[in-house]
C-alpha cells in the first residue's frame, strides 16, 4: 500500500536495471503516466518561475516580501510585458498573440515559467536525464520522476468538489481558500508554433502558490482518502549515471531516434544533436581489429 502524500522513491544499481524497469513497468496500457528526467536527483519538482523568484529574493533582500507574494507579482508582471513586448516588438502578429498559450510560448524561450514540463514517454524522460548531465556531477545519480495522471485527475476533482467545501465556513474569502488548495493542472491544449510539444510527447503542469509538487502533497495528501490499491501517484526512479554509462545510453535512444534533432525541431535541435553525437565519437575506440578465421 502506498500514501499519495508523499513521492516513493526507488533506487537502481545500474544503469542497466532502470532499463529492465523501464521496459517491464512504465510502458504500458493499463495506467495513464507521465515522466520527466533529471540530470541531478537532488533536484526538486520546482518551475522555473520558482527558481527566478528564488534568486530575485536572494539578490533583493531589503524588500522583504514573502515568497508568495513575491512570486504573485513576478508571476502576474513577466505574463503582462512578454506579451506586450511580443506586440510591441512586432514577434508575433496581435491577433496570434491572443491565442497561444503565452506560458508555453515564453518557456519555448528561456522564459521563467509556472508550467513544469513532462512527457508521456520514459524513453524521452531518460534522455533529459542524461544529455545534459554537468561532469562535474557525474557520480551523482539521476533520477525519472513517474506521476500518475488517473491519480491526479481523481485528487483534482477531490480538491475541488470535497476539501474546499469542506472548509468554506472556516477560511475565507474563497480566493484565500483556493490558495491553500489550489489543484495541480494539467495543460496539454498544443497551440500553433510549438512543435516540442508534439515532438516529445510533452505535457505540462501547473502549480499556484506551492513551490513544488512535493510540498503539494504533502499538505493536500492529509486531506485525501487513500488509494486502496497499490498504486503509486508519485515516484522517483533513482541510477547512477557515470559519463561513460550515459554515453551509451545515449547511443541506444539515438537509434530509437531519440535525440536533440528530433525533440527539439529547429536549429537548437540541430546544434544541441550534433554536439552531443559529436561527444559521443570520443568513446569511439581508436583502433579497431578484426578477426578472420580460415
Amino acid at each position: 500500500m502506498y500514501t499519495i502524500s508523499e513521492a516513493q522513491v526507488k533506487k537502481f544499481e545500474d544503469v542497466s536495471s532502470i532499463e529492465r524497469y523501464i521496459h517491464d513497468n512504465l510502458i504500458t496500457r493499463q495506467h495513464r503516466l507521465g515522466f520527466r528526467g533529471h540530470a541531478n536527483a537532488t533536484w526538486g519538482l520546482e518551475t522555473t518561475l520558482v527558481r527566478y523568484v528564488d534568486e530575485a529574493m536572494s539578490m533583493f533582500p531589503e524588500r522583504k516580501e514573502s515568497f508568495e507574494n513575491t512570486y504573485e507579482v513576478a508571476e502576474a508582471i513577466l505574463h503582462r510585458d512578454f506579451k506586450r513586448k511580443l506586440i510591441t516588438n512586432s514577434d508575433l502578429p496581435q491577433e496570434q498573440v491572443d491565442k497561444i498559450d503565452i506560458w508555453q510560448y515564453g518557456q519555448h524561450f528561456g522564459l521563467p515559467s509556472p508550467l513544469l514540463d513532462w512527457s508521456y514517454s520514459p524513453y524521452i524522460a531518460l534522455y533529459f536525464a542524461l544529455v545534459d548531465r554537468p561532469r562535474s556531477k557525474a557520480e551523482e545519480p539521476c533520477a525519472i520522476w513517474v506521476i500518475n495522471l488517473e491519480i491526479l485527475e481523481m485528487m483534482n476533482r477531490i480538491i475541488v468538489d470535497d476539501i474546499r467545501p469542506k472548509y468554506a465556513d472556516k477560511i475565507s474569502p474563497t480566493e484565500y481558500l483556493n490558495k491553500l488548495y489550489p489543484a495541480l493542472d494539467i495543460v496539454d491544449e498544443p497551440y500553433e508554433g510549438n512543435k516540442r510539444i508534439e515532438f516529445q510527447q510533452g505535457f505540462f503542469t501547473k502549480l499556484d502558490y506551492y513551490r513544488s509538487i512535493e510540498i503539494w502533497i504533502k499538505k493536500i495528501g492529509r486531506d485525501l482518502p487513500q488509494p486502496k490499491a497499490d498504486r503509486i501517484f508519485l515516484q522517483k526512479l533513482e541510477f547512477p549515471c557515470g559519463q561513460r554509462d550515459s554515453m551509451k545510453l545515449l547511443d541506444k535512444l539515438d537509434k530509437m531516434n531519440i535525440n536533440g534533432r528530433t525533440l527539439f525541431p529547429d536549429i537548437f535541435g540541430t546544434v544541441k544533436d550534433t554536439i552531443d553525437s559529436t561527444s559521443r565519437w570520443f568513446q569511439t575506440p581508436k583502433y579497431k581489429t578484426f578477426y578472420f578465421s580460415h
